[in-house]
């Protein structure tokens, strides 16, 4: 009875659309915290289009815009795999963990082919992380490999993210199901980085970047498979003509995302939940320990 009650007051403090929790984020905030209302594809083959950046290389802005401006009215890359996606799913989010993980690479393209099924794009991770089993899964499939102006431009703007792999954010909100699997992918990408590019490879630091980089080349070289390098500087023209769709009417921007400003004010919510859960497990031990006490006399 304890334990019910208990698992209702976790869930209850640590579900995103509690009224308490949602009015204290923005529309941007809550895409990475609500479940988002995505309708899937069923005829889809596959993602037509892969940005195989890293994080933080207009990763949102390339989301948007595969979902609602390139290829319009039909919009051929909606919908499109993203970061916010399997956050935001715990199904989804605990499937990219194993696909993460997972080292016999047959078992691991079923798995990428279960994460994917029913989507025509991606950008962030997964994506990133899964390039090999998404090149050979999908022929067809378009790579374009967005980028930040340099390497420690996009270290400093990585570290945003860095919390979220931290040992405090685990032992804060590691209670909730949600945050203890988001924390564990992190880590697993992060020994997926080590086996793949060396055991002294730091997934923050602008090295990575540039490895990373060039690792996508190779394995699309290798697969004689082209790759656009793409810049948000660069606009519509590059992209369009790379995936053979019209370029946008004069006047319509490429979409712009705050996606560093999102994620840094979610962790004082993300601290609030855990710290939420963890008052409400101690109370219930403390109740606990209360009544063996009285029955013991």
């Amino acid at each position: 009875m304890a334990t019910d009650r208990l698992n209702s007051a976790i869930t209850s403090l640590a579900t995103p659309s509690n009224p308490d929790a949602s009015t204290a984020l923005s529309r941007g905030q809550a895409r990475w915290t609500k479940p988002q209302s995505r309708t899937l594809d069923t005829t889809s083959l596959g993602p037509k289009c892969l940005c195989a950046g890293l994080w933080r290389c207009q990763t949102s802005t390339l989301q948007l815009a595969l979902e609602t401006v390139l290829g319009a009215p039909h919009l051929p890359f909606r919908p499109s795999m993203h970061g916010s996606v399997i956050m935001t799913d715990l199904s989804l989010l605990r499937l990219a963990v194993r696909a993460t993980k997972e080292q016999n690479p047959a078992t691991r393209r079923k798995l990428v082919a279960q994460l994917y099924r029913g989507f025509n794009g991606s950008a962030d991770f997964p994506g990133f992380a899964l390039l090999p089993d998404l090149l050979d899964l999908y022929p067809d499939m378009r790579v374009v490999l967005n980028k930040r102006r340099g390497a420690a431009e996009w270290a400093r703007s990585a570290d945003v993210l860095r919390f979220w792999s931290s040992w405090t954010y685990v032992l804060v909100c590691g209670l909730i199901p949600m945050c203890w699997t988001h924390w564990r992918l992190y880590r697993e990408f992060d020994a997926l980085a080590r086996r793949r590019f060396g055991a002294e490879t730091d997934i923050w630091s602008a090295g990575f970047y540039d490895v990373h980089n060039e690792w996508v080349r190779e394995e699309c070289r290798k697969r004689g498979r082209e790759v656009l390098e793409w810049e948000a500087g660069d606009g519509w023209a590059p992209l369009c003509g790379f995936l053979g769709v019209e370029v946008p009417p004069e006047g319509v921007g490429v979409p712009v995302s705050n996606e560093g400003k999102e994620i840094q004010a979610l962790k004082p919510w993300a601290v609030k939940m855990g710290l939420g859960v963890w008052a409400v497990v101690l109370g219930v031990g403390a109740v606990g320990v209360w009544t063996v006490r009285w029955w013991l006399g």
